[in-house]
């Protein structure tokens, strides 16, 4: 599959997939194929319920304080950009929040560790 190809070429160790929707079903077809699969949030976590715009809120700040690095030449920065500021109390304006929603998972991840902190 596409995301396996991808996973392969960036060498990506840990693999999240929410755990909602067809989430526990595609994790399951790929447990048996891929290794660092893990289903977001686990089991009791704090985020477990949190929506979309919730986990946003949870990491404005890092976005705020230019924690996150974007590399304005990359056309993907600038849909990224667009993604992000679409986003209001009620969700997306746009209808387009995938690399949004990802991300504050991500930054979420990142956040649990020390690293995330030392630049």
């Amino acid at each position: 599959t596409n995301f396996i190809a991808f996973c392969e070429k960036h060498q990506a160790g840990q693999k999240y997939i929410e755990d909602k929707a067809n989430g526990p079903a595609l994790i399951d077809d790929l447990k048996g194929s891929i290794y660092g699969i893990h289903a977001w949030p686990e089991k009791g976590s704090p985020y477990r319920d949190a929506n979309k715009v919730q986990r946003l809120k949870l990491v404005e700040t890092e976005f705020e304080m230019g924690n996150v690095y974007l590399n304005e030449e990359l056309e993907l920065s600038h849909l990224f950009l667009e993604e992000l500021t679409s986003f209001t109390e009620l969700g997306s304006t746009t209808g387009n929040d995938d690399m949004v929603d990802t991300s504050t998972m991500a930054l979420i991840e990142l956040k649990k560790s020390e690293t995330f902190f030392e630049g």
